[in-house]
């Protein structure tokens, strides 16, 4: 795995990173590339931001790296389905078919089972659980609500994961929460991102998708506070992008 890192590595610096230049500028880069040399690392690898980072950088022109954001959901699949034909094509006799079904883009599943199981078992261990909505105890059946809607950005990542009452979800459906609704939650999601995931075993997860989908996130971990105002970001982002119908809390309380 390290020496395939290092080979793309090496393959990004020769290519794009030296022939794609400014227009009228052939001796000026648009993309700034250091690279460093990485040792096999004796133990198992876990591809974190931290050991990637030892691999060097890769400078991206901030401009474009928010047109990039914008267009993700759409560049991702095209991209992976681009390569997985060029593979194919190539006749290359190592390249077994299971290795090119992975490059098959999967569309991701609105699934919130590990949410839903964690709030069980929080309230099951005798401690409140709320609605982040609406600010009021959660006493019987709930839903796990996406913070931003799935219908329009489809994220599973657990920090968009939060408990609600039904009748709140309902009533919530695709709309982005509102500027004040997030203001009013903040208290509950963060205190819902403690309770279910700082102490528990998908503590690692939960930090690791918060860095890669939100922005201006750095720390190991960050601070939830930190987390908390990176979703906010997030969500004007969508709003300035998608033009999302907004929602807030009737009767909060």
């Amino acid at each position: 795995m390290t020496r395939a890192i290092g080979d793309a590595c090496r393959n990004i610096r020769d290519m794009p990173a030296t022939y794609i230049t400014y227009p009228g500028s052939p001796n000026q880069p648009v993309f700034e590339c250091d690279l460093r040399s990485v040792r096999r690392p004796a133990k198992h690898i876990v591809l974190s931001k931290g050991y990637l980072s030892k691999f060097g950088r890769f400078r991206i022109p901030s401009l474009l790296w928010q047109t990039l954001g914008q267009y993700a959901c759409w560049l991702d699949p095209v991209i992976v389905k681009e390569w997985s034909q060029m593979t194919k094509g190539w006749g290359v006799a190592d390249v077994k078919d299971n290795l090119v079904q992975g490059l098959d883009w999967q569309e991701s599943s609105h699934d919130t089972t590990v949410a839903k199981e964690r709030a069980k078992e929080i309230r099951n261990e005798g401690f409140d659980l709320k609605c982040v909505w609406s600010d009021s105890r959660i006493k019987r059946s709930f839903e796990i609500d996406h913070c931003f809607p799935w219908s329009r950005w489809c994220n599973n990542d657990l920090w968009n994961l939060m408990p609600a009452k039904e009748e709140i979800n309902r009533s919530k459906l695709d709309k982005l929460p509102s500027s004040l609704a997030m203001s009013e939650a903040r208290e509950n999601i963060i205190n819902w991102w403690q309770s279910a995931w700082e102490q528990s075993p998908h503590r690692d997860q939960f930090f690791m998708e918060a860095e890669y989908s939100l922005p201006g996130l750095s720390g190991d971990p960050p601070p939830l506070k930190d987390v908390y105002q990176a979703t906010v970001h997030q969500r004007a982002r969508l709003k300035q992008d998608q033009q999302l119908v907004e929602w807030s809390v009737l009767g909060r309380g």
